[in-house]
């Protein structure tokens, strides 16, 4: 989309056209929505990665270090697993208050698509919890600091 004055829109249109390659009208949103779908997911197996680390004792650096060398590196590792591991929360790159604007929108077009994201509904809930708790102004790594607080819940009895 573009708006303005139509001799500028003429002259900028050769470039917009190369960086318009989600195809139909409305596909740059759709794509939007899988993109952020799956940069939720990945920030809270992040935090939940390192969590679990910190739970058994390991050095943090040594696990970000291990993981960026195989298969389970992501972009969300790299770039927020940093910051989990030095706490550094209240860097906001992308704060949860726009996460949860995101994921209500990305929620509805789940719902109208008829599909089915039970990876993206957990996620959706620690941001929701995050949101909750007063940490609207934080980076979204902050789903790691909900995720430290959680505990398993009790064994049932047989």
């Amino acid at each position: 989309m573009a708006s303005g004055d139509r001799e500028a829109i003429r002259r900028v249109t050769p470039v917009l056209k190369r960086l318009g390659r989600a195809g139909v009208f409305g596909n740059g949103s759709r794509m939007k929505f899988i993109v952020n779908l799956l940069v939720a997911i990945h920030t809270v197996a992040t935090g939940e990665g390192l969590v679990l680390a910190e739970r058994v004792g390991l050095d943090l650096n040594q696990v970000m270090e291990v993981v960026s060398s195989g298969l389970a590196r992501s972009e969300s590792w790299q770039v927020r697993g940093p910051l989990i591991v030095t706490h550094q929360y209240e860097v906001a790159g992308g704060p949860i208050r726009n996460w949860i604007k995101d994921i209500n929108l990305i929620a509805d077009f789940v719902n109208a698509a008829g599909a089915v994201t039970p990876l993206f509904d957990q996620s959706r809930t620690l941001f929701e919890e995050a949101d909750r708790q007063g940490l609207s102004d934080w980076d979204a790594v902050a789903v790691h600091a909900v995720l430290k607080q959680m505990r398993p819940p009790a064994p049932t009895a047989s």
